[in-house]
């Protein structure tokens, strides 16, 4: 995958490695332990996304979403760009997520 900035500028380029876990009952779990290939992403050495669902009270769905990175040194000048994008992502996902079980699942725009 090519990653882009703001949809204008190239950051690197990254393998996806996706995994499944069903092994705790009623709970899904996606994982990617991918790999950044070029540029900014080569930077990061560990890179373990974890996305998880499972029932919640009232019909409720609890989504837990983790990411677990290491760049070496460049860690911690990179963890607040990471955190800013992930608060960004949540409020996105929150604002879509209303939607996912209306019959117009397959139509809704999902970016980011």
């Amino acid at each position: 995958m090519r990653a882009s900035a703001l949809g204008k500028f190239t950051i690197g380029d990254q393998i996806i490695r996706v995994s499944f876990d069903e092994s705790e009952p009623g709970t899904r779990v996606v994982t990617d332990n991918g790999e950044g290939l070029s540029g900014a992403l080569a930077a990061v050495t560990h890179w373990e996304h974890s996305m998880a669902v499972s029932a919640a009270p009232g019909g409720k769905t609890l989504y837990r979403d983790q990411l677990l990175f290491s760049a070496g040194i460049l860690t911690p000048f990179l963890w607040p760009m990471y955190w800013a994008f992930w608060q960004w992502r949540a409020i996105a996902l929150k604002r879509l997520a209303p939607g996912w079980g209306s019959p117009t699942h397959g139509r809704t725009n999902l970016s980011l």
